[in-house]
Order: C-alpha cells, then sequence, then structure tokens
C-alpha cells in the first residue's frame, strides 16, 4: 500500500499561522498606501486652493507634502501638484526680488515667469505686482543691461504698463545707461526709439540733445571718416550763414551740428543715385538738397547715414563765418577689401 503523508495539527497551526501574518501584513501595507493616498488628495487639495487665491507661499507647503510620500497610486495628483509647485516657485522667485527691492531683478523673473506659463491664473497677478514696480519708481532706478534688451519681450508680455506714460521713460533710460557706459550705438538706437514714437513727449527736446551728444562723443571716441570743411560757395545778402547738403546716396542722411549752434537735420535718399567705386570728379548733382541756416562760428560735424548702419561715418570742425554759403556734397565709394 502507498504510504501516506498527514500534517499533524500543530504543522497545520504553523501553516495558518504563517498564512495569518502575510495577510496582516499585505492588509496594513495597503492600508497605509490608502492613508498615504488620502493624505495626497487632502494635500493637493489644499495646496491648489491657495494656489487659486494666489497664495504660492501656502500652496507651496502642502504640494511638498504631497509629493514627498511614497506612493504607488495617483500619478495624475502628484503630476498636478508637482507643476503648479513648479509655477508658484517660478513665481514667488519675482515676489521675492521685490520684497528685497531688487525691482530689476524682480521684472526680469516675472518677464521669465510669464514667457514660460502664458496660461497660468497667476500671469495676470505677475502683471499687477509689475505695475506697482512702475508705479512706486522711476524707470531710471531699475533698469539695467538685461532689462533693456528684453524689452520686446516686456511689451509682448504686457509688462510695462500704461505704456504712453512708462515706455518712453524707460526708451531714455537705457539710452542713458548705453551711453554712460560708452556703447553709443546702443544709446542712439534708444533715443531713436523714444523720438521715432514721441515726438510730442515734453522730454522729446532733451532726448534729441542726448541723442546728438551721443552721435558727437561716439565719432570722436571711436573715429570716423575725415569730414574736410566745406567749400564756401558765395556769400548772403543778409548775412546769415547757410550750410547747404547734396546727397548724391542711395542712403538717407543724418546731419548732427555741435557748436555755436546744436541741432540735428536728416536728408532722404537718392532714389537714382548709386554707390560708386571710384570718387567722381565733381557733384552728380542728382539729390535732394539741404538747405540749414545756421548761427556762425565753430563747429563738430557728423554725417552718418540712418538707413545703413554698415558706412562709416563722416565727422570733422568746421568754420562757419557769418555772410557765408558753403556747400557740400556726399556720395558713397565702396572700396575694394583687396
Amino acid at each position: 500500500m502507498p504510504s501516506e503523508t498527514r500534517l499533524t495539527p500543530s504543522e497545520i497551526r504553523t501553516s495558518l499561522g504563517c498564512c495569518g501574518v502575510i495577510v496582516l501584513l499585505v492588509i496594513a501595507i495597503v492600508g497605509s498606501l490608502i492613508i498615504h493616498r488620502n493624505n495626497d488628495y487632502e494635500n493637493y487639495n489644499l495646496g491648489h486652493q491657495a494656489y487659486q487665491k494666489f497664495d504660492c507661499a501656502e500652496a507651496i507647503k502642502y504640494y511638498e507634502k504631497a509629493l514627498t510620500t511614497l506612493t504607488f497610486f495617483d500619478g495624475e495628483i502628484r503630476s498636478l501638484a508637482g507643476s503648479e509647485k513648479l509655477e508658484c516657485v517660478a513665481f514667488m522667485e519675482g515676489v521675492a526680488k521685490q520684497q528685497a527691492k531688487d525691482f530689476t531683478g524682480a521684472l526680469i523673473a516675472y518677464n521669465s515667469f510669464i514667457t514660460t506659463y502664458t496660461a497660468s491664473p497667476l500671469v495676470e497677478v505677475a502683471r499687477n505686482k509689475a505695475e506697482s514696480i512702475y508705479s512706486e519708481n522711476e524707470p531710471d532706478s531699475f533698469v539695467n543691461d538685461e532689462l533693456c534688451k528684453q524689452i520686446d519681450e516686456f511689451l509682448i508680455n504686457d509688462l510695462i504698463p500704461h505704456q504712453d506714460t512708462n515706455l518712453p521713460l524707460v526708451y531714455f533710460a537705457c539710452g542713458q545707461l548705453y551711453e554712460k557706459t560708452e556703447f553709443f550705438v546702443l544709446a542712439n538706437d534708444y533715443y531713436e526709439l523714444f523720438l521715432n514714437g514721441y515726438s510730442d513727449h515734453p522730454l522729446a527736446s532733451e532726448v534729441e540733445s542726448a541723442l546728438l551728444r551721443s552721435i558727437v562723443n561716439g565719432a570722436k571716441k571711436y573715429g570716423s571718416g575725415k569730414l574736410p570743411p566745406p567749400e564756401q560757395s558765395g556769400t548772403t545778402e543778409d548775412g546769415s550763414t547757410v550750410v547747404i547738403i547734396r546727397n548724391e546716396s542711395p542712403e538717407s542722411l543724418r546731419i548732427v551740428f555741435s557748436g555755436s549752434e546744436n541741432r540735428i537735420e536728416e536728408l532722404e535718399a537718392c532714389s537714382t543715385c548709386t554707390t560708386y567705386y571710384a570718387s567722381p570728379l565733381f557733384c552728380p548733382n542728382l539729390g535732394p538738397v539741404g538747405r540749414y541756416i545756421i548761427n556762425p562760428g565753430q563747429y563738430f560735424v557728423v554725417v552718418e547715414s540712418t538707413s545703413d548702419s554698415g558706412i562709416t561715418p563722416w565727422s570733422g570742425d568746421w568754420t562757419l563765418e557769418s555772410g557765408g554759403e558753403y556747400t557740400n556734397c556726399f556720395f558713397i565709394v565702396k572700396r575694394s577689401s583687396w
């Protein structure tokens, strides 16, 4: 007969005991996960409520609690908590800088936040906080190089409130910044943006003077083509001093007089003129003519193209006498690079 193996009562009890321990352990683990799951839900909901009230400092506390527990469920909730926490952290960077009176850093942080989180409900809050910076401070107190280079982004993100009031002041402040640091080309750009957009502004005459000063200082510091004194082509009957400029080039010109009188003149391009490869023997007399009555005296004069920044400007010292009529002709000669 085949042998038969039987468990003794003590062995059965031991086996059932082990199974019971395993079952209890599983129940404890599942229970713990459920508790953590419920805590995650609660912490996320409390954080989200604070987020909706724009209280990011409070929201971050709850999001961190929801994200630091060990759980294998509800990845969506953790993802939402994580994304909203990132928004709040980025937003609070601007808030912290503003509270520390680093207004430049705050505006740059708000700009970065809006660029990254365009759909966030915190965007309008960031704009409102930026508006308070403009309303409580003059732009020249917080403008710096990084901010000036982001003006276009600031405009896209609507981070320059009341633009008719604040934008010209920002342009002026950027121009002054670059003039002080002797980046005259950039200074000129911002002064021109001001004058092109806000020619009737109360500060327009001051900005025009700054532009003239910056152009002259840039020509003196960085050099330019030698501008010889103009030929005296005649005399005036009334004793006034007249300068006649002929633009025989396909580029528009800006003429700057600095001396007994300070002024900036613009002269349109010649639509039928061309660039020369050798200096013409005489003035072609094809282009537009500017006739300027000016005070007699000593001048530093700069003539530059406003349509092609790659063209070398001209500058030089002129003596203009009372009753004299002076004529100068400008054309562009392209030199071979070899």
